[in-house]
């Protein structure tokens, strides 16, 4: 399972916002450079996918959910069908920006494995999730 890490300096806004509202504020961007995402890192640490097909999208949060304890709230899958202008790419991951202020917000895959795309007409499925957990 993904998780989303969330630069330390971006924690204080999180947490001063109603999560629903400001969630669905942020683009979902894909990266294609193959890094760890490390929240001391700042900025300015992924490579944005170029393809023409692709474009960042803004997910539309529902409402909180209780299942099994944690607040969930998801947002329908955003969907990039790509068309291979750079001849192919490989997205390790999706990381968000607050246009406010230019944060970037990173979780990785569900899977374990890139995605590859090969063939114009293939789909990059982004599927938004956000649980809220605490510890004892």
């Amino acid at each position: 399972m993904g998780q989303i890490i969330i630069r330390d300096s971006a924690k204080a806004n999180l947490l001063t916002q109603d999560r629903q509202t400001y969630l669905s504020t942020l683009k979902a961007r894909i990266y294609v450079n193959n890094t760890t995402p490390d929240p001391a890192l700042g900025n300015g640490q992924f490579t944005e996918c170029s393809d023409s097909g692709y474009s960042p999208q803004i997910p539309t949060f529902g409402a909180p959910v209780n299942t099994g304890g944690k607040g969930v709230m998801t947002a329908p899958n955003l969907v990039n069908t790509v068309t291979l202008s750079g001849g192919g790419f490989t997205g390790y991951g999706v990381y968000y920006t607050d246009p406010a202020n230019a944060e970037e917000w990173v979780y990785g895959f569900r899977g374990a494995a890139p995605i590859v795309i090969t063939l114009a007409g293939q789909n990059m499925v982004i599927a938004p999730r956000w649980e809220n957990d605490s510890e004892p």
